[in-house]
């Protein structure tokens, strides 16, 4: 689904849709896609080619992917061995490890200083290749736009949802004369989002922090 046609859902099914703008339909559209891809993960990808340096603790910032953030990552292994997962822990930890410890060798933990900057131990003594699952976040795009072919990247099915009853719930929850139609609306949105985590419940983001804070 292109902005155009978020905007189009938009204006079907919004109450007095002819008093909001693009700007103001985008705004809404954008909060209820974030609000959707945050409570259900429902972008998750892997990716692959991120490369430690023989000899450095440190991940070049270049090597993950566009728009990363460690808070979206669920996964990290090697690319010649999934099962071989890597533990995401806290920065704290992973440098009091090297602070005990100058070992080399494979990596078996990493934690991130900022955004896209990690921190591996042991030491790196090869080039090894780092495989992942992130989610990215929802199609970021300026409000108001006038390149509206952009393709969202929530699928169809989900999408339209999260544009009749999200969207339409955000831009409308202050208007008095509309607070019946904002709670079927919000209802509507909340019964989409259990129904997609259950659809996404073997991928899903609950049993991959279920697992990790197990280890």
């Amino acid at each position: 689904m292109t902005i155009a046609d978020a905007r189009a859902y938009f204006v079907q099914y919004a109450r007095n849709a002819d008093d909001y703008s693009t700007t103001q339909q985008d705004r809404a559209i954008i909060m209820a896609g974030n609000d959707f891809v945050n409570r259900t993960r429902c972008t998750r990808t892997t990716f692959a080619n991120v490369t430690t340096t023989d000899g450095s603790n440190n991940i070049d910032p270049t090597e993950w992917p566009t728009g990363f953030r460690p808070d979206r990552l669920q996964r990290l292994w090697y690319a010649t061995d999934f099962e071989q997962g890597i533990k995401i822990g806290d920065i704290s930890d992973v440098l009091a490890m090297h602070d005990h410890s100058a070992e080399e060798g494979e990596p078996t933990h990493i934690a991130f200083t900022e955004f896209t900057k990690a921190v591996v131990y042991p030491t790196p003594d090869a080039a090894y290749e780092i495989s992942g699952i992130w989610v990215p976040p929802f199609t970021v795009y300026e409000a108001g736009t006038t390149t509206t072919s952009t393709v969202l990247n929530i699928p169809d099915d989900l999408i339209i949802p999260v544009i009749t009853y999200g969207a339409v719930a955000v831009s409308q929850h202050s208007l008095i004369e509309h607070q019946g139609y904002v709670r079927e609306a919000r209802k509507q949105y909340d019964d989409h989002i259990q129904r997609t985590i259950g659809a996404f419940a073997t991928l899903g983001a609950q049993s991959v922090y279920r697992a990790r804070i197990a280890d």
